[in-house]
C-alpha cells in the first residue's frame, strides 16, 4: 500500500483589511482596524506597538464589548516594554448600572467639626 503525501499550499497571511472588526458595545456599533488603533487609540508611543498587541487589544474590546472611543479600554505602550491593555473605570461603572442589584454609591466630603460631629 503506497502512501500519497503532498505538501499543502501555504495559507495566505491576513491583510490589515481582514483584521478590521465590527461589534456592538452598548448601544453603539464600534469598528476597529489596526490603523485606527495605532493612529488614534494608543497612549504613549504608537510606533513601537506590535501587530500582536493591536490584535489583542481589538479582541479584548470585542469580547468584553468595550468602546475604546469612550475610554472604556486603553492600549498603553512605552518604549520596548510590553503593551498594557487596561479596562477603564467607566466600563465597570456602566456594567454596574446595567445590573439590577446595583444600588449606586454616595460621594462627597465628610468634615469633622471641632465639637467632633460629622457634617456630610
Amino acid at each position: 500500500m503506497a502512501v500519497q503525501n503532498s505538501i499543502a499550499p501555504a495559507q495566505a497571511q491576513k491583510t490589515k483589511a481582514d483584521l478590521t472588526c465590527t461589534y456592538k458595545a452598548g448601544d453603539a456599533e464600534v469598528k476597529l482596524s489596526p490603523a485606527t488603533v495605532k493612529q488614534y487609540l494608543v497612549t504613549g508611543d504608537p510606533t513601537n506597538v506590535t501587530n500582536q498587541e493591536i490584535v489583542m487589544f481589538i479582541n479584548l474590546c470585542k469580547y468584553q464589548q468595550l468602546n475604546p472611543f469612550l475610554r472604556e479600554a486603553y492600549l498603553i505602550k512605552y518604549g520596548s516594554q510590553p503593551a498594557q491593555l487596561v479596562v477603564g473605570k467607566a466600563a465597570f461603572e456602566a456594567r454596574a448600572e446595567r445590573d439590577g442589584r446595583y444600588e449606586g454609591y454616595d460621594a462627597g466630603i465628610v468634615v469633622q467639626k471641632e465639637d467632633k460631629t460629622l457634617e456630610y
